[in-house]
C-alpha cells in the first residue's frame, strides 16, 4: 500500500495550480519541521531557501544524513520532495528549534512559502528527547505548556512579516501547538488562517479546549487519527476526527510512514479499533481519579529517575538498556518514601482502572 513518499513520486509532477493542496500535502509539509535544518534554513522569515537547495546543503553538511534525522524515512521523503515539481521550489524560512530544560520546553517550527500565494506554518511534534516527552505529559496538569506559548509568538512573528492566506498544522504535539497558536494569536493574524491540520495530535485540558472552542477555531481543524490511535486520544479533544488506516500496530501507528494512502487521500475507515477506544476510556478514567497535583508529582518523579541515567533521549536509553535499567531500579529504590509512594499509587490506580474497564468491555461483548 502506498505511503506519503509514494504519493510524492506519483503526483510530484503536478504543481499546486494543476492539482490543489490536499490532506496528504498537509502531512508532507507537517513533517518538514522534523528535519534538522540548523544553519541551513534561516531563522528569519525574510531569508528563504528552496526545498531543493536545503536538501542539497543537508547532504553536503552531513556524511551520514540518516544519523541526523529522527526517523529513517525522513531522508527519502526530503529526497522525493527535492526531485518533484510540486515541492522542490517551495521556499523554507524561519526555522526555529529550542530545547530548554529550565522551562521544560521542546519546540521547533518552520515556515514554507508554497509558491501559490499561500504559506504553511509547520510545527514539530515531540522528538525522542525525555525533555520533549515530559513536556507532552505536562499537558495533563498544566493549562498551557511552554511550546504552546512559543507557538503563539512564532505564529505572530511570521504573520507580521508576511502577506497571504495561511495554512498551519503539525504531527503529534505539533498539531496541538497549531490549534493553540491560532486561538491565541492576534485577531488579524487568525483571520488569515484557512485551515489547521492535526495528525494524530493529543488534546488539551478540558478547560483550555472549551476556551479554544469559544473562539470558533475548531471549525478550521482537520483532524486525523489512525485506527488504533494512542497519542491522538490523549487528554481532552471533543473535535470531530477522521479515522485513517495504518499498517502498524499499537503505538507504532503514530509513525506517519505507516499511514496508507489511496490516490490523493488517506485510506479512510469507518471506526477506531476496540483497543483504541479501550485505551481512550482507560486513560481518561485514570486521569479523572488523579488531581492535577498528583499528576504533576507522579510525572516529575518518573522523569527524575530518567534524569539519573546518562541518556537524554529514548534512543540513548535503549542503546544501553541493561546498564540504564540497573540505574533506573537503583534510583527508584533511593527515592524518598513520599516520592516512591506517589509513583506506586499512580500505578495502582491505573491497574484498578484497567481491571474495571476490562470487566465493562467483556460485559458489552456478552450483551449485558
Amino acid at each position: 500500500m502506498a505511503d506519503i513518499i509514494d504519493y510524492i513520486y506519483q503526483y510530484g509532477d503536478k504543481t499546486l495550480e494543476e492539482m490543489p493542496f490536499n490532506e496528504i500535502d498537509s502531512l508532507v509539509l507537517s513533517r518538514v519541521s522534523y528535519i534538522p535544518f540548523h544553519n541551513i534554513v534561516s531563522s528569519h522569515v525574510t531569508h528563504k531557501i528552496t526545498v531543493l537547495g536545503a536538501f542539497k546543503e543537508f547532504l553536503n553538511r552531513y556524511r551520514d544524513p540518516y544519523k541526523k534525522v529522527l526517523w529513517h524515512d525522513d531522508v527519502p521523503l526530503m529526497a522525493a520532495m527535492a526531485e518533484s515539481q510540486r515541492f522542490k521550489k517551495m521556499e523554507l524560512c524561519a526555522y526555529k528549534n529550542i530545547l530548554d530544560p529550565h522551562r521544560e520546553m521542546q519546540f521547533a517550527a518552520i515556515t514554507i512559502f508554497m509558491g501559490n500565494g499561500q504559506i504553511f506554518i509547520s510545527f514539530r511534534g515531540t522528538d525522542d528527547t525525555f525533555l520533549g516527552w515530559k513536556e507532552d505529559l505536562n499537558m495533563s496538569f498544566l493549562p498551557v505548556i511552554p511550546s504552546q506559548q512559543e507557538g503563539v509568538r512564532y505564529f505572530n512573528y511570521v504573520c507580521e512579516n508576511t502577506k497571504g492566506d495561511i495554512i498551519t498544522g503539525g504531527h503529534s504535539k505539533g498539531g496541538t501547538i497549531a490549534i493553540y497558536a491560532v486561538a491565541n494569536c492576534e485577531k488579524q493574524n487568525a483571520d488569515r488562517v484557512k485551515a489547521i491540520y492535526c495528525h494524530d495530535s493529543p488534546g488539551f485540558t478540558e478547560k483550555v479546549f472549551k476556551e479554544i472552542e469559544e473562539k470558533n477555531v475548531m471549525k478550521l481543524v482537520y483532524r486525523y487519527v489512525p485506527q488504533s490511535s494512542i497519542v491522538g486520544m490523549l487528554f481532552y479533544n471533543d473535535a470531530k476526527y477522521e479515522i485513517i488506516k495504518s499498517n502498524q500496530m499499537g503505538f507504532m501507528q503514530h509513525d506517519i510512514y505507516s499511514w496508507e494512502i489511496v490516490g490523493k487521500s488517506f485510506k479512510h475507515i469507518k471506526s477506531a479499533t476496540k483497543s483504541s477506544m479501550f485505551f481512550d476510556s482507560t486513560i481518561k478514567s485514570w486521569m479523572d481519579k488523579m488531581s492535577f497535583e498528583e499528576r504533576q508529582k507522579a510525572i516529575d518523579a518518573i522523569f527524575e529517575i530518567f534524569d539519573r541515567t546518562d541518556a537524554k533521549t529514548i534512543g540513548q536509553l535503549t542503546e544501553n538498556w541493561f546498564e540504564n535499567s540497573k540505574t533506573i531500579l537503583k534510583s527508584f529504590k533511593n527515592l524518598d518514601y513520599k516520592t516512591r509512594s506517589v509513583i506506586l499509587a499512580s500505578l495502582f490506580t491505573l491497574v484498578k482502572v484497567v481491571k474495571t474497564n476490562i470487566v465493562v468491555a467483556i460485559s458489552k461483548m456478552q450483551g449485558y
